[in-house]
């Protein structure tokens, strides 16, 4: 009687070990210590009870994670929002790891270019505010005689969209002129003006938030994503830069300039007005003084004539 007594009760505990294990499906596997640590944080702040397994296949440490499966569409749709797993970049490592024959110049660029956009991507992914980001960079390849203006012509520019959360308050510690500063020392001869940002910020359910509640960038263009731009109504503020005489400028700039032409041109015309000025007065002397020079020669005073016609001296002794 005992051994079936125990028997049944080693029965009901494998199956109660097997439904529980049944119940738990593992959302994602192969993840990097990194990614896992990331997406199990996500999932615990939107209350979806997950835990983090270590598999070990051929001297490889991953990690999975598993979740219950009444939850798993969700935590899924959630991750999926967040763009989770990262996907990683190859860089400069990962590009140049395969060696092969000898690669032409168009391909050394191209991989180089790629290498490049890869450092620069896991780069902005490594900021805690970031969720997504991708960047496309165009070098032209210049000639080695190039004069100035080829060169200036021909500079490098980047392109940079970055998907973000907001910090509390609306605040955000990301701006353009970071992102340009980063990129542009990223890149030889890149100049920040020539890196364009697109920053959208999505609360932490995946929402694009109002335009209010996020701190307008400087003159960085905030612009909601395609999908998300049907959901919301509410335009953002796009701000454009011009350019004038070969240079980007932006209208806070372009109306400082404008000001300076103008302040330059009064004080060109009060210069010119006070050299006419002169100009006419000196002719008017020089007209002055030639009527006194003819007056004076008529007059035989002054040239001497008065000398001769004065009275004789009177004889010796008188």
């Amino acid at each position: 009687m005992k051994k079936n007594s125990c028997a049944l009760i080693i029965l009901f505990v494998a199956a109660l070990f097997l439904l529980i294990s049944c119940s738990r499906i593992e959302l994602y596997q192969n993840l990097s210590e990194e990614d896992a640590n990331e997406m199990l944080v996500l999932l615990a702040e939107n209350n979806i009870k997950a835990v983090k397994k270590k598999d070990i296949v051929q001297n490889e440490v991953t990690y999975s994670i598993v979740v219950s499966e009444d939850e798993l569409v969700k935590a899924r749709a959630l991750l999926v929002r967040h763009n989770l797993p990262r996907k990683r970049e190859l860089g400069l490592t990962g590009v140049y790891k395969e060696k092969g024959l000898i690669p032409t110049p168009d391909e050394q660029k191209a991989r180089f270019l790629l290498a490049l956009k890869g450092e620069i991507i896991n780069s902005l992914h490594r900021i805690p505010q970031v969720v997504d980001a991708d960047v496309v960079l165009n070098v032209p390849t210049r000639g080695e005689f190039a004069d100035a203006e080829t060169r200036h012509r021909q500079r490098p520019t980047a392109s940079v969209v970055v998907k973000a959360k907001p910090l509390e308050g609306g605040e955000s510690a990301l701006s353009e002129a970071k992102i340009q500063q980063f990129v542009s020392n990223a890149v030889e001869e890149m100049n920040p003006r020539d890196v364009t940002v697109i920053i959208t910020y999505i609360t932490s359910d995946g929402r694009v938030p109002k335009s209010d509640d996020v701190k307008s960038l400087g003159a960085a263009s905030v612009m909601p994503s395609p999908t998300s731009a049907v959901r919301s109504s509410q335009p953002r503020p796009v701000v454009h830069s011009d350019e004038l005489v070969g240079l980007k400028m932006d209208a806070e700039s372009k109306e400082k300039l404008k000001v300076y032409i103008l302040i330059f041109f009064v004080l060109l015309i009060l210069l010119s007005s006070a050299l006419i000025v002169v100009i006419i007065q000196g002719s008017r002397m020089r007209r002055i003084i030639g009527q006194l020079k003819s007056h004076v020669g008529d007059h035989p005073a002054i040239e001497g004539h008065i000398m001769d016609e004065g009275p004789k001296g009177l004889p010796h002794g008188q």
